[in-house]
């Protein structure tokens, strides 16, 4: 699901559950960070003593990433 307000891009996530009633559609959406919750990292990686930052990039980039 995408939104757009005044042309700009204002939210984007994916539909969980869409939810049809005789008075019109109920949509439940999340946030797009929420793709990550499917995705495994590409590469196996050690993160000792590594910044929670930098952790959180990496696993971000890989996870949005093609495969």
């Amino acid at each position: 699901l995408v939104i757009y307000r005044d042309g700009h891009l204002v939210w984007e996530g994916p539909v969980l559950t869409p939810t049809w009633t005789r008075s019109g559609v109920t949509i439940e959406a999340a946030d797009v960070l929420t793709w990550l919750d499917w995705r495994v990292p590409h590469e196996d990686r050690l993160w000792s003593g590594a910044d929670l930052a930098t952790i959180a990039d990496w696993l971000i980039r890989d996870g949005f990433a093609p495969d």
